[in-house]
């Protein structure tokens, strides 16, 4: 669930995933839990943000900053970690390096955004001068984490623009793919 909204409206569209989720596990004799992620920023209400979405039942909170590796994403995802402990999934990004994902991981994030600037809505390239094709940056940083042994998931995020990216995303390393303009259009 994006956080371009209150804290407020964001528990309110947990609240009513959760009320169409039981619906359906009524109607289909289902007992299986949706898992259910909500970002949230690095700044200001952040961690008010995150305390509320883990109270509705949240279970992988999204630190979603355009431009991931920095020390503002470092101490978010400290942060983030002390308030939820081992039991709530961290997904963070966006990064476009490698180190970016070997420090990422170090700092304590369970799942990695890759993609700077490739989306047809993400003006970061354009604003920043900063971006990498996806294909490349995951090609990248899937051989760095492999050098230094490191098990993160990594979804691919951005400039997936036909079905053949998606599966040039995960034979590059990516375990998901995020899609936009995809399925929009």
């Amino acid at each position: 669930l994006h956080r371009f909204c209150t804290i407020e409206e964001q528990v309110k569209m947990v609240h009513s995933v959760r009320t169409i989720e039981v619906k359906e596990r009524a109607t289909a004799g289902s007992v299986s839990l949706c898992v259910m992620g909500a970002a949230i920023g690095a700044n200001g209400d952040y961690l008010d943000r995150c305390r509320a979405l883990i109270e509705a039942g949240i279970s992988i909170i999204c630190i979603d900053i355009a431009h991931g590796h920095t020390a503002v994403m470092k101490e978010a995802i400290t942060q983030v970690r002390k308030l939820v402990g081992n039991d709530v999934h961290i997904m963070a990004g966006n990064i476009v390096t490698p180190q970016a994902a070997i420090d990422l991981t170090e700092w304590g994030a369970d799942s990695l955004r890759v993609g700077i600037g490739s989306g047809a809505a993400c003006s970061t390239s354009i604003q920043t001068g900063h971006g990498l094709p996806l294909l490349q940056a995951l090609l990248d940083i899937t051989a760095e984490l492999e050098y230094h042994n490191v098990n993160v998931t990594l979804i691919a995020d951005g400039g997936i623009k036909k079905g053949g990216d998606a599966v040039k995303a995960l034979a590059a390393g990516a375990d998901f793919c995020m899609l936009g303009s995809l399925l929009a259009g």
